[in-house]
């Protein structure tokens, strides 16, 4: 006897449910290990589970909806098995819109992160302060007047504000734009001479300027700058050199900026080869600012970097004092450290007033900057910002305990993680793909999507993707990618949002740690995973047939 023919297909769908949905690798947050498609192979990628968009080939004829998944997935896969470890590359590739992830590889095991540690630190900021928020740098004096002279110091109080430098002025050699127009409001009021010191105050964070994991012998390069809740152009010299046009070898000009007594400067770098590219390294002994840049940078070229000082407290005090003498306003003391080393007690409330305000773009710029650039210093004054903000104490830990606080509140907690700095320096860092993924998912669904999504660089653009992705050979591929990307000391990652030739938008974390590999071809593995993912043919949600 047979059995009507719905009944049939209703026996063989359900059968094909259990089978398919048995083989999907589907693994809980915060489980640690990797979810395999089939044994032995760390990748997986989870069954469709009833979403049915329609796909079109590369010809334009209709497909079911599986074929360009899994065109994607095999590609993913083939790339990834490319690699000389494939162990040591974590993947996650998840649909915004849907939830669905396409594919993971090690997306629960733990890996030391390099700039994907930014996102965190950046979507906590924006979700703490909001994308309005500003930092403000006064001068304060502290005494009476006489005349036209102040009978007392001058305070330079900091909360935070990574901006004042020349980073963000036309021409980054300005980097004293915004001390000048302070001391011109000082001289607005009438000052003409400060018969006191000019001092420092960093009280509104800690005083832990290196988080403790960061290495000794790299503390002259800028990604390392100390952390104060004063700084100064990032705690750092900005410095400017030419090769010489003709012979290898010979000593490359240079300048220095901003012009200080601050500073000792040694330039040591040499012309190179007009076909090797700049190798350029600056160090610093500790607790001394004798700044020292050695390395090659290619014969005819301009190459601009940065060195990091040390004691940002005292740089961005003598860096003011120096620009109120050149605005014509006497100064008869010297620069001090901060509140704790003047010698009399601190002045009462009463007898401090406001001289000069400096207001900081909004976090939404500054955001922009972080993410966009790859600045270690930005990140991790928002992390003791933010530190600050929840908890009254503005450190390395009490950051961190922010960004744990916002991941608790997104029901991101449970992934595997540690948290040890802003920025992803630390080696003791751990992020698990799928924590990075589910927060790019979380924030394109939060108040400030647009600003956290636009503070990604564009491939192809200026910023940290500008020559990768391959935006020569595929322009519209790398265009459809906004990520963040970093390599440091045999870890390289790859974060951010990528929009299909179809439409689709997805989010994607590529972590690898593998010393085996150089930074260049590092880079080449994860913008061929990247790639794959912008050139992929599947719909969008809002496509025609889905």
């Amino acid at each position: 006897m047979f059995r009507p023919r719905y009944e049939i297909g209703i026996c063989i769908g359900i059968l094909s449910f259990i089978l398919i949905t048995g083989c999907s690798g589907t693994t809980k947050p915060g489980q640690s290990g990797p979810s395999p498609l089939a044994a032995g192979d760390a990748s997986s990628s989870r069954t469709l589970a009833g979403a049915s968009p329609r796909a079109v080939s590369q010809s334009g004829s209709a497909e079911s909806p599986s074929d360009n998944y899994g065109i994607l997935q095999a590609e993913l896969r083939r790339i990834v098995k490319t690699a000389p470890h494939p162990e040591q590359i974590g993947a996650c590739v998840q649909e915004v819109d849907s939830s669905f992830v396409v594919f993971e590889h090690n997306g629960g095991s733990g890996f030391t992160p390099v700039s994907s540690q930014k996102l965190l630190t950046t979507a906590a900021a924006l979700d703490i302060l909001g994308s309005n928020y500003t930092y403000l740098t006064r001068a304060m004096c502290a005494g009476q007047m006489d005349g036209k002279t102040l009978r007392g110091n001058v305070i330079l109080v900091g909360s935070g504000d990574p901006t004042i430098g020349g980073r963000l002025q036309p021409d980054p050699r300005d980097t004293t734009a915004v001390f000048r127009q302070m001391a011109a409001d000082i001289r607005s009021l009438g000052i003409e001479r400060i018969d006191g010191a000019v001092v420092g105050d960093n009280g509104f964070f800690d005083d832990e300027r290196l988080q403790a994991d960061w290495p000794d012998a790299e503390r002259g390069e800028a990604y390392m700058a100390p952390v104060s809740a004063l700084s100064f152009n990032e705690n750092c010299v900005d410095v400017f050199l030419e090769a010489g046009g003709f012979l290898s070898g010979g000593a490359t000009r240079c300048e220095t900026a901003p012009t200080s007594n601050y500073y000792l400067f040694q330039n040591n770098v040499r012309t190179g080869d007009k076909k090797q590219p700049a190798r350029v390294r600056f160090t610093r002994k500790a607790g001394a600012n004798l700044i020292q840049v050695q390395g090659t940078i290619p014969r005819g070229s301009t190459y601009h970097a940065k060195g990091a000082i040390d004691n940002p407290t005292r740089y961005a005090a003598t860096v003011f004092r120096e620009v109120l003498l050149r605005q014509q306003i006497d100064v008869t003391g010297a620069a001090a450290l901060d509140m704790d080393d003047l010698k009399e007690s601190a002045p009462r409330a009463a007898e401090t007033w406001p001289a000069a305000v400096h207001v900081s773009p909004p976090l939404s710029e500054i955001v922009s900057i972080t993410n966009h650039f790859n600045v270690n210093h930005y990140a991790e004054m928002l992390l003791k910002t933010i530190g600050r903000k929840k908890s009254g104490t503005g450190s390395f830990e009490a950051g961190c305990a922010a960004v744990e606080d916002f991941l608790s509140r997104r029901q991101l907690s449970g992934y595997s993680h540690d948290l040890r700095d802003g920025s992803g320096l630390s080696r003791r860092n751990s992020l698990s793909p799928r924590l990075v993924a589910e927060l790019l998912k979380r924030m394109a669904e939060h108040g400030s999507q647009g600003v956290f999504a636009d503070s990604l660089a564009k491939g192809g653009e200026p910023g940290v993707l500008r020559d990768r992705l391959g935006a020569a050979r595929d322009h519209g591929a790398a265009a459809r990618i906004r990520a963040i990307a970093g390599s440091y000391a045999g870890c390289s990652d790859l974060a951010g949002y990528a929009v299909s030739a179809g439409g689709d938008r997805f989010a994607f974390v590529f972590l690898l740690n593998d010393p085996a590999l150089s930074p260049e071809e590092a880079e080449r593995l994860l913008d061929a995973l990247a790639l794959a993912v912008s050139q992929s043919r599947i719909l969008g949600a809002n496509a025609e047939g889905r």
